[in-house]
Formats: structure tokens, sequence, C-alpha cells
């Protein structure tokens, strides 16, 4: 899908708080380091996610930053949700949405 709105924001659907609870959930993230690096990554666990970046732990690319920070995220429901997000921030129009709409990008 090239250019437009981002893929999920057409299709929200209602799911009942009592199901929510109990499903799993995968947050898209960008963080930004203090030399200006920018990461966008996906995970269950958020909290220890930014805690093994800044302890450089597991990905490579984070490893060349310090003091990351959270600039943005999004919480999805299915993995393929989450993947396919994640997949499109990384394009150049995803690049894009994020630089016009978060200020710290």
């Amino acid at each position: 899908r090239r250019g437009g709105q981002p893929p999920l924001l057409n299709k929200i659907r209602h799911i009942p708080d009592f199901i929510i609870l109990n499903m799993k959930s995968f947050t898209v993230y960008v963080i930004k380091s203090r030399e200006g690096f920018h990461y966008t990554g996906m995970t269950e666990d958020l909290p220890l996610r930014i805690k093994q970046h800044n302890n450089k732990e597991l990905s490579f690319w984070t490893k060349r930053g310090s003091v990351w920070k959270l600039v943005y995220k999004e919480k999805f429901y299915t993995k393929k949700e989450a993947l396919k997000r994640e997949k499109w921030f990384k394009s150049g129009v995803g690049r894009e949405f994020l630089k016009n709409n978060v200020n710290e990008y």
C-alpha cells in the first residue's frame, strides 16, 4: 500500500473489555536516542523492551545510541496487525507520517 492513510485507522472495531483483559497485546513503538537515532519495533512487553534497548541487549541497531526514550506507540491485539503496522512505519510514507505527527520525532 502506497501513501494514503495508515492501514489500520480505517478498520477500528470494538472489542468488549472483558475480552481485552484476557488478550495478549502487541505494541508497535518508536524510540529516539540522545544522539537523534530512531528505532521502530514491536513487542509484547514495552517497559522491558525499552530497558533492553538502554542496556544494549538484543538489538544490533540500538547499540549505536544511548538513552533511548519512547516517542510514539500503538497497541494491537494480533501480532499480524502489529507487524503490518511496524512495516508501514519503516516505509517512507510511515516515516513521513511520524515526522508530521509526532513532536519528538
